[in-house]
């Protein structure tokens, strides 16, 4: 019977020196007849195979140990890998608990070089937005809005660690419930702030809240939360790095006006982190 409770992976596209986060939970070990002894959690590790080109491993795996939670069973482990020591390209990985139950996580590692991950994310973020789904008025907005939120707060399972505290406003004023606004670039910028919040909140999310502000020309959006574990130097860096910093490299999106992000708590030590955007959304293209 498997030990793997739930697991969370943070980004799997790095460029090299940039960390692997992971998180995995795992459910006790009980040992059957005497002498009785106390359930265990066995120690988890993980090892990363690199690919060649065709998929096939190309040299030795390389093994690391996941960090225990504080206390047995309260928290996942915790794995901070920086990717420095590994070499470029695709990288499978797998999760061993214990002796016997091994699983692989879905999702390839690819580890780039700084100025190739660079120009990839300049080119995605290059792409023109097509004209997509009306939403007409405030509410429209704050539903599919809060549905992109849920959905992924869902799959995270943050509450499988312990409580979890939500919370979130928002505030639209008259004349906006007539007024219809592409879906495309709403739903671009929400998921973009929501995986930057997610891969920081890797080792676990105490509290989360989000903040919506719609006028009939500004779309102005904020999520934040409580980290259970400190952000460390290197995973601080993910957001604040002006060269590589996801955020950073959203200001490519040329079909945006006006388009800007801050971000504050994102620093070394920090549990408390908050990311917003803010965007021109009148005049967007709308499916008809």
């Amino acid at each position: 019977m498997s030990q793997l409770n739930n697991y969370r992976v943070g980004r799997t596209v790095l460029w090299r020196g940039a960390p692997l986060r992971i998180a995995v939970r795992t459910d006790p070990t009980y040992h059957v007849g005497p002498p009785y002894r106390e359930p265990e959690h066995l120690p988890v590790r993980l090892s990363v195979v690199p690919l060649d080109g065709t998929g096939s491993s190309q040299e030795r795996s390389l093994g690391y140990e996941f960090q225990r939670p504080p206390e047995p069973g309260v928290g996942p482990y915790r794995l901070e890998l920086s990717t420095e020591g590994l070499g470029v390209g695709p990288h499978e990985l797998n999760v061993a608990i214990g002796e016997d139950d091994r699983f692989e996580i879905p999702e390839l590692l690819w580890v780039l070089e700084p100025g190739k991950y660079r120009d990839m994310k300049l080119a995605e973020n290059r792409e023109k937005f097509l004209p997509s789904p009306p939403l007409k008025g405030g509410t429209a907005v704050s539903r599919f809005v809060g549905r992109l939120i849920a959905e992924s707060l869902v799959e995270a399972a943050f509450d499988r660690d312990g409580r979890v505290e939500w919370g979130g406003s928002q505030s639209a004023p008259e004349g906006v419930p007539e007024q219809t606004f592409a879906s495309g670039p709403i739903g671009w910028t929400t998921r973009c702030l929501l995986s930057e919040m997610l891969d920081l909140s890797v080792f676990g999310l105490a509290a989360f809240y989000s903040n919506l502000t719609l006028t009939g020309s500004v779309f102005r959006l904020g999520v934040g939360g409580t980290l259970r574990t400190p952000l460390s130097e290197a995973e601080a860096r993910m957001v604040t790095d002006p060269q590589l910093g996801a955020l950073h490299l959203l200001n490519a999106r040329e079909d945006l006006p006006q388009y800007t992000f801050d971000f504050k708590g994102v620093v070394p030590g920090s549990r408390t982190v908050d990311l917003f955007a803010e965007m021109q959304v009148d005049g967007l293209p709308i499916a008809e």
